[in-house]
């Protein structure tokens, strides 16, 4: 009788160890199949974040280059548009010389009254008064005398500038022993070198021009 009970014991012993073992295979399985979830789920974050960088950087390498064309295309463009204004004379009206895109000076109807942006030319010469104004006088080769009336300001507003030098320059051709008289002071010390010729300090007022017997250009205030 005790056998018996003995092998029982036994029986239900190992059917415990048994039911165990299974339970502690099904929870590491069940742990591992938990694990290997986890891992699943991290690795499928990671490519879906790998796909996302991937397809940023080839958008922001796309979006350069069409930025790179629009910016040559745009220099391109602004390079062509671009214009030189050639210093070049050219009549603006009959008895007119122009510098295009500057200065005009018209030829005076009297050599007695040579007013503002007005050229003329006589045996004596006059001027209109000065008040911020210059006056260049010369001698051509006849003898007789070449006036030249240059106000600081022109009639539109815009200043004289060294680039209008070249219309002055165009009605002194052929001239010699120039002279620079009137408000001489009110004028760049730049632009009376590029005019060229002999400076003559003065105020404003009136001034007269003409040769004396030995053919010297003689220059006075009249008021």
């Amino acid at each position: 009788m005790s056998s018996d009970n003995s092998r029982k014991t036994d029986h239900s012993s190992q059917r415990a160890a048994k039911q165990s073992a299974a339970e502690s295979i099904s929870e590491r399985s069940g742990n591992n199949a938990t694990a290997q979830l986890k891992d699943n789920r991290a690795k499928f974050k990671a490519d879906q974040q790998l796909s996302k960088n991937i397809g940023s950087s080839l958008q922001l390498k796309s979006a350069a280059q069409q930025q790179r064309k629009i910016d040559r295309g745009t220099q391109a463009s602004n390079h062509s548009s671009k214009t030189e204004t050639p210093l070049q004379m050219q009549p603006a009206a009959e008895g007119t010389i122009q510098l295009e895109g500057g200065y005009e000076i018209s030829e005076a109807s009297d050599s007695g009254s040579i007013g503002e942006q007005e050229v003329g030319s006589g045996d004596s010469i006059t001027f209109t008064k000065f008040t911020s104004c210059i006056g260049i006088v010369g001698k051509k080769g006849d003898g007789s005398l070449v006036g030249i009336h240059l106000v600081r300001f022109g009639g539109d507003g815009e200043p004289f500038q060294l680039s209008d030098v070249p219309t002055v320059k165009a009605s002194l051709s052929g001239v010699s022993d120039i002279q620079i008289i009137g408000m001489t002071d009110f004028w760049g010390e730049d632009i009376l070198t590029a005019i060229g010729g002999t400076v003559v300090p003065g105020s404003d007022g009136v001034y007269s021009a003409n040769t004396d017997e030995s053919g010297k250009i003689v220059v006075t205030k009249v008021s």
